[in-house]
């Protein structure tokens, strides 16, 4: 593992604090890992995001060989994971996503901006996945960055009373990462070319902003405004309820299902809540805001209740996708023969059958002219 430095936040006093670096993040231990932020909108004077995000309403990357004192989170993973990456002796691949859920819909903000189409949730595999949604492969942490920030500031804000720059939607960053790890045997003169095929560690870093929540009558806000902020709450109050189902079934029996499909957050959280994955959640609060701390901190304290599982996604290589297909292939042949075999069988059993029928039938008409030269040979003793 690595440990990461969330930077430096700031909070409504001016004053600067540093978290804890205790957040570690299994760079390549073929596992997923997932942080989140929450946070109460009255938390931040200037915005969660380019508190967390870093500096992110300025595109120009103005540092782009280290990370500066106001990054945040995202900018600091992100160059931690390359870091690891590039200590790493064999071959790996990284690809970004980003995207935003605004009013229960998910919009692309890596990809054409003209295109304002809301993408869909598909099920692959017992995982979650955005149909249609851009990914691109990058090889450096500038690069990656530099995305990163081009998509946030496509991401949809506001002002109201009590932030200027409010996010008005709950954004996902994702750094995928695909991993050979037989070719670290190649330094010590192993046969590891026909191993570099047979299987792939898939990986993924989850980097998630959620909208703060927001009290109506302090904010100020109406109509549309006073929308999204409904819908903010409705989206943090569900994903609220899998955490607590989630927390509740810790050393417990019970019934109760997960309500993961009630909003298309909670689904595209699913791997990070109670799925295959390392998850940290940030708290942010204000002490300017006593009730609303409080609040969060019960969130997160429940949130520590939930207890995942986080195992190896192991995934095929080519060579084993052509010997999968070659035994898939053998499978089908002795299925078929199988059937036809059971086929012949169940013919034989008829014939069988048939026979015993016709030998039960046979039988019968020799009891009854047995039965009938007895009669007549009776009948011959009586003349």
């Amino acid at each position: 593992t690595m440990g990461t430095n969330t930077g430096n936040i700031k909070t409504p006093h001016k004053k600067k604090t540093t978290c804890s670096p205790t957040i570690e993040i299994p760079r390549f231990e073929k596992r997923g890992v997932s942080e989140m932020t929450y946070c109460p909108e009255s938390s931040w004077d200037d915005g969660m995001s380019s508190q967390v995000q870093g500096n992110i309403p300025h595109s120009q990357f103005s540092s782009p060989m280290k990370v500066l004192e106001d990054d945040g989170v995202y900018v600091r993973s992100t160059f931690d994971l390359f870091k690891a990456k590039g200590e790493h002796k064999g071959e790996s691949v990284i690809s970004l996503t980003f995207f935003e859920v605004y009013d229960n819909q998910v919009q692309d903000l890596l990809g054409n901006k003209d295109n304002v189409e809301p993408l869909q949730l598909q099920d692959h595999d017992n995982h979650i996945s955005v149909k249609g949604l851009t990914s691109i492969e990058v090889y450096s942490a500038e690069q990656t960055v530099k995305l990163m920030r081009t998509a946030a500031n496509k991401r949809k804000v506001g002002s109201t009373a009590v932030n200027s720059f409010s996010s008005r939607s709950h954004t996902i960053c994702v750094l995928h990462v695909a991993i050979c790890p037989a070719l670290e045997m190649k330094s010590e003169g192993a046969d590891w070319m026909d191993q570099a095929n047979s299987e792939v560690i898939s990986a993924k870093l989850t980097l998630v902003d959620l909208a703060g929540s927001e009290r109506i009558r302090r904010t100020e806000v109406e109509g549309k405004k006073q929308k999204e902020s409904i819908r903010i709450n409705k989206d943090l109050f569900i994903l609220g309820r899998v955490i607590s189902i989630l927390a509740g079934k810790k050393g417990k029996r019970t019934e109760l299902p997960t309500p993961y499909r009630e909003s298309k957050l909670s689904r595209l959280l699913q791997d990070s809540i109670g799925g295959n994955c390392c998850t940290v959640m940030i708290a942010c609060i204000a002490p300017n805001q006593i009730d609303e701390a409080i609040e969060t901190l019960r969130y997160a304290q429940m949130t520590r209740g939930v207890m995942n599982k986080a195992v190896q996604n192991l995934v095929l290589g080519a060579s084993c996708s052509t010997e999968s297909k070659a035994l898939r292939k053998e499978n089908k042949l002795l299925k078929a023969w199988f059937f036809e075999l059971m086929e012949q069988h169940d013919n034989v059993v008829a014939l069988l059958k048939e026979d015993h029928r016709e030998k039960a039938e046979l039988k019968n008409e020799l009891s009854e002219t047995q039965c009938n030269i007895s009669i007549i040979s009776n009948e011959n003793q009586l003349l």
